[in-house]
């Protein structure tokens, strides 16, 4: 996906989605409210479940990631401080 020639970040990604779901939530409102068939809404309400279960997943992948990069950062500090005082 691109906006004015530049990859989207992955928090543009993120919004992207939820906003998706958002609307699918919002659509299965205007279900209840003109009295859909059952299947049809649950189907729409699983949907949704499903969608906000990748979001959580690619959070939690973002995060993992800061964590280890954070934690590989101070590794990397570490070893270079020791190859530095090494006598």
């Amino acid at each position: 996906m691109l906006q004015s020639g530049k990859h989207k970040s992955e928090k543009e990604l993120l919004l992207d989605r939820i906003r998706r779901a958002k609307g699918q939530v919002e659509g299965i409102e205007k279900m209840i409210e003109e009295d859909k068939g059952c299947v049809e809404t649950i189907n729409q309400i699983m949907a949704v479940r499903a969608a906000l279960t990748k979001i959580a997943t690619k959070i939690l992948a973002q995060e993992s990631c800061k964590i280890q990069c954070q934690r590989d950062q101070t590794n990397f500090e570490d070893i270079v401080n020791k190859l530095l005082n090494f006598k």
